[in-house]
């Protein structure tokens, strides 16, 4: 993913997160990605730290929002610090 699409993630998550806690009244827990300062609109913040924070923002507002069934009634899996992905 591109930088310039990775800041349009973050701030499409960063959108989320303020309707989730003002239109849906939920708690998302993001002292992680407070932690890393750095916000959608930082542009001059690298590729790297915007990946960070993007996947910091995204696991927060999936603990936020989970209600703990996937669509066939079974449990979601646990969101985990290491989601896998590799930087080239």
């Amino acid at each position: 993913m591109h930088k310039q699409e990775l800041l349009h993630l973050h701030a499409l998550f960063a959108e989320v997160r303020s309707f989730a806690e003002t239109e849906l009244d939920a708690t998302v827990d993001a002292d992680g990605y407070e932690r890393l300062d750095v916000r959608s609109n930082a542009v001059g913040a690298s590729r790297a730290d915007h990946e960070d924070a993007t996947f910091a923002l995204a696991a927060a507002l999936d603990d936020a929002l989970d209600d703990g069934n996937a669509t066939d009634g079974t449990a979601a899996p646990e969101a985990t610090a290491d989601r896998g992905v590799t930087r080239r």
